[in-house]
This record gives structure tokens, C-alpha cells and sequence, in this order.
């Protein structure tokens, strides 16, 4: 694998990218060109946007100008969705095939509260969530076979790799895969093996995450890190997918740390995980966990705006270099 093999996800920069509010902002948001532009300063091969979120139903032709504009640069871009709106996947599927792009990242709406860590006992109605998911992935898998293109769900802190297979095959597993967000399988009972055990067949897109574990007080937080300096064995991810062609982001974690309430009863309930699959995951959390204090939340430093935005800046640079580490020790040459 080169370098230029992946991709920088938006969502690694929550404060500069805007998705932190901020009252005393002063400095314009990360945008498009601007995210493109260190991707290339960094080596890196492309990125990964939320597309809707920079352009909305009656700018889909301006956001397909502004992605010819950045694959003509030589850039690969991969699409993802906040929102799981039917009317929207309907209107730009038909355009996407022209712009060799035939995967869009989406992910699960939640009723009510949204939750992380896995809490889906504080969630509204989870399995109405679940139902409400299906029915629009039904309404939109006649518009991807004629198109021949697919949905990657991703793992989003809320559903296990089990169900994420179990919608896939119900209704479509060529049609509808899975966006493997490495990390994030640490929050709903699933270990980087599990997650792969059970689903690695439908891994259309993946989120490189790594996160430090510490000790809360109804189980463990995951913590933000850069790419290499958590708890994830990223040999192990890479040859796991070495015979996967899909897009790979460094993705970094948010800024408010993950509390995963796996103390309570509650937040097993409906997992499926069987007793054996919880003890082994439990171990591997508590052989990861660290053993100091965790690391001061970016937003509870009481750092100016200039400072928070060069922090996430440095953080994904240091993932680079921790990234162009690993590949030169796999690859010598």
C-alpha cells in the first residue's frame, strides 16, 4: 500500500470543520478545496465529505462541478451522507456512475436522542430507529441496481456487526454494505476481529479510527487520538483488508470522548453478544485500558480558536507520519 492508497475524512477536524458550535468563531469553516488541498500537501491520495452537508438538494449539480474539479486534480473523493433522506440518495445516484463513484457512505437516523459509546438504552425507540432504517433502504434499492450503485452503512456506535449483516442480507447485500469504522466497533461489544469475523465480507468503505481506552465510572471512555498511538493493531486491520479495494480515510476521533456504559445491564440488553463474545471483549478492554488519567478533552482546554484549529491540524499530521511509518515497515522497499 502507497500512500496516495488513502483518503483524509472531514469529520477528523469537528472544530474547524464546523461541527462543534463555537459562539466567539471568527475564522471561516474547513471547506471542500480547502480540506483537498492538505490532503495533497500531505501526500495523501484524496478525500472524504460530507457531501449534503456542503451541498444541499438544489446544489447537487455545484457539489458534482466542485468533485469533477477535484478528481481532475487528480484526487480521489468518496461521498458520505449525514442524512438518510430518500428524495436525496434518488436525485444524485443517477449522477454518480459518470464520477466513477459507486459507494456512498451513510448511516442509521436515530429517533430522539442520539446517542454514542453504544448507549442505546438512552435512545428514543432504537428498534423503531431500525425499523424506520430499513424501510427507507428498501425505497431507495431500485434507484442503486439501476445505477449499480451501492450504500456502505457504517458501524456509527450503535449497531453491532451482527445486525449490520442481517439488514444487508435481508434486503440486499450487493446493494447494501458496510463502512467499517475501525474504532468504533470498540463501542457496541465488538473487537477489530469480531467485527471482521462477522462482517469483513460486506466492507465496501472503511474509517481508519484509533482511540485510547480509560476507566469512567460506568465502565470506559474512548478517546481521541491520532492514527497509531491507541489501542488499534493496524497491521492486523491492513492485512485483514489487503484483498479489499475500497476507499481508506484516517478518520479521527471526536472531540468529546465516547462513554461507553458497559457497567449497566442495560446497555447489553439486545446486543448480540452471547456471554462468552462479552467476556472475551471485556478482556480486551481491560488489557487495553490505559493506565492514566485520560487526556483533557480539546474543548475543555480553554484554548483560543486559532490554537484549537492548529491542534487538529497537527493531530492529522502526526497521523500521516505515523501512517507513512507502518507502511515503510510493511513495505521495506
Amino acid at each position: 500500500m502507497k500512500l496516495r492508497s488513502f483518503t483524509i475524512n472531514f469529520y477528523s477536524f469537528g472544530f474547524y470543520g464546523g461541527l462543534i458550535s463555537w459562539a466567539a468563531r471568527n475564522q471561516e469553516t474547513l471547506g471542500v478545496f480547502e480540506l483537498s488541498k492538505f490532503s495533497t500537501d500531505l501526500g495523501m491520495g484524496g478525500v472524504e465529505l460530507p457531501f449534503d452537508r456542503f451541498f444541499g438538494l438544489n446544489a447537487i449539480h455545484e457539489g458534482l462541478s466542485v468533485i469533477e474539479k477535484l478528481q481532475d486534480s487528480g484526487l480521489a473523493v468518496a461521498l458520505d451522507l449525514e442524512s438518510m433522506d430518500v428524495d436525496y440518495i434518488e436525485t444524485l445516484v443517477p449522477y454518480l456512475p459518470a464520477r466513477d463513484i459507486h459507494v456512498i457512505r451513510i448511516k442509521m437516523d436515530q429517533i430522539g436522542k442520539t446517542i454514542y459509546g453504544g448507549n442505546r438504552y438512552l435512545m428514543d425507540d432504537f428498534q423503531g430507529s431500525i425499523r424506520r432504517f430499513e424501510n427507507q433502504l428498501g425505497a431507495i434499492l431500485p434507484i442503486l441496481e439501476k445505477f449499480d450503485v451501492s450504500v456502505a452503512i457504517e458501524n456509527h456506535q450503535d449497531l453491532h456487526s451482527l445486525e449490520l449483516v442481517r439488514i444487508s442480507e435481508q434486503l440486499s447485500s450487493s446493494l447494501i454494505g458496510i463502512t467499517w469504522d475501525v474504532g468504533n466497533s470498540l463501542a457496541v461489544g465488538d473487537t477489530i476481529d469480531s467485527f471482521f469475523k462477522n462482517a469483513g465480507h460486506l466492507i465496501k468503505n472503511v474509517h481508519l479510527k484509533d482511540y485510547t481506552i480509560h476507566h469512567s465510572s460506568e465502565g470506559f471512555s474512548l478517546d481521541r487520538c491520532a492514527f497509531g498511538n491507541g489501542v488499534v493493531d493496524f497491521k492486523k486491520v491492513f492485512k485483514k483488508l489487503e484483498s479489499h479495494d475500497v476507499n481508506m480515510s484516517i478518520e479521527l476521533g471526536a472531540q468529546i470522548p465516547r462513554d461507553c456504559h458497559v457497567n449497566k445491564d442495560d446497555y447489553w440488553r439486545n446486543l448480540p453478544v452471547t456471554g462468552a463474545e462479552k467476556e472475551q471483549f471485556m478482556d480486551f478492554i481491560q488489557a487495553n485500558k490505559s493506565q492514566d488519567v485520560a487526556p483533557v478533552p480539546l474543548l475543555e482546554r480553554k484554548l483560543g480558536e486559532s490554537e484549537m484549529i492548529a491542534t487538529e491540524v497537527d493531530d492529522m499530521r502526526r497521523s500521516v507520519a505515523n501512517l507513512k511509518t507502518l507502511l515503510a515497515e510493511a513495505d521495506p522497499a
